[in-house]
């Protein structure tokens, strides 16, 4: 037999049942007791559980040691122990053995590793080499977002691109003529002029050069250009209409020798 409840207790559960009665009476206009819904498999958005190697684990596994669901642990689980980590992350900079660490680099709880190589050059000796993932990574969540401007100030580097047609500081239009961390001066744009006095100065790098890497696509391809857009036919075909071997085609203007500099014979 259950032991009776104290005074107390039935003033508590008293209460409890008159609440209950008067949110389930309030009419339509008047707004209902609100309702707390747990996370489940499902729902648990921050962190997928419902599929993968976490697939239903239990809630405590994770958040078992702390007193809020904000807080979580990688370190107890799997084989996760620091001698078979530490040097599987022997080429991650800012490895460290700590679960939010953890979650920085595996928000959806995968380990597959990265090539960085075919990506864009991190490597030792590289001018980028070294560098914390979170240094260019700013969003854990997505690997896509990638910040160069906080490591390269406007105060240095928009003095240097004052040649360069096209130029504004974001991070998007970098990697789209430094893919490959490389940097091409405009006096190096040879044959092809695009110094100060030449016609085609301060023209747009990705007006004249528009076709994307087939293996990077962030990135531009240089090795393709396109006259024809700032270049419209019919005034093409009126100045050239005395040439024999003129072609309204892009490689023609520069290969056939009539300007392979840019500027007119």
């Amino acid at each position: 037999m259950f032991p009776s409840p104290s005074p107390a207790g039935r003033l508590f559960g008293w209460a409890l049942l008159l609440a209950i009665a008067s949110a389930c009476s309030q009419g339509p206009d008047i707004p209902r007791a609100p309702s707390v819904t747990a996370l489940d498999y499902e729902t648990h958005t921050p962190f997928p559980i419902a599929s993968g190697a976490h697939a239903y684990t239990d809630c405590n596994s994770c958040h078992g040691d702390f007193d809020t669901f904000q807080q979580f642990s990688c370190l107890g689980c799997h084989e996760h122990s620091w001698e078979l980590t530490d040097p599987r992350h022997a080429s991650v900079p800012d490895y460290a053995w700590d679960s939010t660490k953890c979650y920085d680099c595996h928000p959806d709880g995968q380990a597959e590793g990265v090539d960085h190589t075919a990506i864009f050059p991190i490597q030792a000796g590289d001018s980028h080499g070294g560098l914390a993932c979170g240094t260019c990574h700013v969003d854990p969540t997505n690997r896509h977002v990638v910040d160069c401007l906080t490591c390269h100030p406007a105060a240095t580097i928009d003095p240097s691109h004052g040649s360069v047609g096209g130029y504004a500081r974001d991070s998007a239009l970098c990697l789209r003529c430094h893919g490959d961390s490389q940097v091409k001066p405009v006096s190096t744009h040879l044959p092809f002029a695009i110094l100060s006095g030449y016609k085609h100065y301060r023209s747009s790098c990705l007006t004249c050069h528009p076709v994307a890497r087939t293996d990077k696509p962030f990135a531009q391809d240089f090795n393709p250009f396109d006259c024809l857009s700032c270049h419209s036919k019919g005034a093409m075909d009126d100045k050239h209409k005395n040439f024999s071997i003129y072609r309204y085609e892009s490689t023609t203007c520069v290969t056939s020798g009539c300007h392979a500099n840019g500027q007119k014979p």
